[in-house]
């Protein structure tokens, strides 16, 4: 008997010996995957401090600390996602004095976790910059955004009640992450010094767009503000992509003027007459389609009929989408507009909306400033 129970008694020293082994061999791995992913954590956060410390330093040279400020509540922005959020606020210290203040802020874009840095002069209330610490956006979609747009974002005065940025059609979820960033960093300073953000005390209504043909820069901008019907004259500089003011059928103050003007940029038309030859009544329109401008060349009658419709430079892809199985649009809609005359009773195509409509919308924008010019 003790024959047998002797390398049973081994056996089973063995296997506990074993099991023992297992448990410690694997809780070693686990504290090597922890002290790894702790090391990890650690060299990304050190990476964003120095960002920060970067991004501080351009507009405050020389100056001595990012002290971090937990002293207030940081907001959250329900706008599109609850993943928008301030998530640090730090005071830009120099000579034991707050010079500056750096919000640390993340957005959902096209991806989540876009984070940037807000620098702000707390004395004149201006946002003097940004820096983007952290971008999980595509890269061939992000890189799309141009010194134009980024440009809005620098020495940007905070008082002033109309706060409000172009965003770009052809990148839309990515310039809007950017401009919320800078709408939250506002938010969180009037936060922070317990004051009401200073808002506009008229609020327009776009209601309609028509270009000039004797000035192709010139648009004619129909606005209400709840109580009147204003027409006001505005000039499209093509180089900032913005619209400015010439003028009015009615008298409006400075305030009145910069808000029917923000409000006229955030209506910007999506299709623009960029040559009129009044001859042959030929049109070339920028419109805009899901991969940027398609240039088309469109040809109106005596009546304003369109006779003629050809697309020239574009971007705009032949898989659209699993849904569509038809023709290319860039060919069969010109093709159905040129048959019918005009756009009335013109279907979109299922899988390939964005480029129907704005090829759709070319034609309407040279037939209106047509008829507008009658």
């Amino acid at each position: 008997m003790k024959k047998v129970l002797l390398p049973l008694g081994l056996a089973l020293s063995l296997i506990v010996i074993f099991v023992l082994g297992v448990v410690v061999a694997e809780s070693v791995t686990k504290n090597r995957e922890k002290v790894v992913n702790d090391i990890l954590v650690e060299e990304v956060k050190a990476a964003e401090m120095r960002a920060l410390n970067s991004a501080a330093e351009t507009y405050f040279e020389d100056f001595d600390k990012l002290e971090l400020d937990e002293e207030k509540p940081l907001i959250t922005s329900y706008e599109d996602s609850d993943k928008n959020k301030v998530l640090a606020r730090y005071q830009i210290i120099k000579e034991n004095a707050e010079v500056g203040i750096l919000y640390y802020i993340e957005v959902v874009g096209k991806n989540e976790g876009l984070r940037v840095a807000v620098v702000i002069e707390p004395t004149s209330r201006n946002i003097l910059g940004y820096k983007i610490v952290v971008n999980n956006e595509s890269t061939d979609y992000f890189e799309k955004l141009d010194e134009t747009f980024f440009n809005q974002f620098v020495n940007v005065d905070m008082k002033k009640p109309v706060f409000d940025f172009t965003p770009v059609a052809t990148i839309t979820l990515s310039s809007k992450a950017i401009i919320r960033v800078m709408k939250m960093a506002r938010e969180q300073f009037y936060q922070d010094i317990d004051e009401e953000l200073p808002i506009p005390s008229v609020d327009f209504t776009f209601v309609s767009a028509v270009q000039w043909l004797s000035d192709i820069s010139i648009f004619t901008y129909t606005m209400s503000d709840g109580t009147r019907s204003v027409d006001a004259k505005l000039k499209y500089d093509t180089s900032k992509r913005e619209l400015s003011y010439v003028g009015a059928d009615t008298v409006l103050s400075e305030e009145e003027i910069e808000a029917l003007v923000a409000t006229a940029n955030q209506n910007k038309p999506a299709a623009r007459i960029t040559a009129y030859n009044p001859n042959t009544r030929v049109f070339t329109v920028s419109s805009t389609g899901y991969n940027g401008s398609i240039i088309c060349n469109i040809t109106l009658d005596e009546n304003g009929k369109v006779t003629g419709y050809t697309v020239g430079e574009h971007d705009e892809s032949y898989i659209y989408s699993p849904q569509y199985n038809g023709t290319d649009p860039i060919i069969n809609i010109p093709k159905l507009i040129r048959e019918s005359g005009d756009t009335e009773g013109i279907e979109t195509i299922t899988g390939a909306t964005v480029t129907s409509n704005a090829l759709i919308r070319a034609a309407n924008v040279a037939m209106q400033s047509w008829r507008a010019d009658k």
